[in-house]
């Protein structure tokens, strides 16, 4: 079995970790700020979209990791609270 895309939530959005073919791209969105209107809260979000080679370094992975992490729980997180990010982009990679 070979994985080939998954899709993740965090709290502050959604994303989308697929391998299509030499490249892995992360696409989703993240929570900008609600509004609240006459009519009830807007919800206000913002794309966001990476690639990398399957082949880039480790550093460069882990890059990428700590950004999906940020966009998706809002903060910028420990070590730990990436390595989840991590081992999700593991998984498309095949490592």
């Amino acid at each position: 079995m070979k994985v080939t895309r998954i899709e993740i939530e965090g709290p502050n959005g959604k994303a989308a970790v697929v391998r299509d073919g030499a490249k892995v791209r992360i696409e989703g969105e993240f929570l900008v700020k609600a509004v609240d209107t006459a009519k009830g809260t807007c919800l206000v979000k913002e794309a966001f979209r990476r690639a990398f080679p399957v082949t880039a370094r480790r550093g460069n992975v882990v890059i990428h990791a700590q950004d999906l992490q940020a966009y998706l729980d809002s903060y910028r997180g420990t070590n730990t609270d990436v390595a989840v990010y991590l081992r999700v982009i593991d998984q498309v990679l095949g490592a």
